[in-house]
C-alpha cells in the first residue's frame, strides 16, 4: 500500500525512492 502511494507522490516518500 505505501508502495502505490510513493510511485503516486514519491516526493512524499523521498526515502522509498
Amino acid at each position: 500500500m505505501k508502495l502505490i502511494r510513493a510511485e503516486l507522490k514519491p516526493q512524499k516518500v523521498n526515502g522509498s525512492s
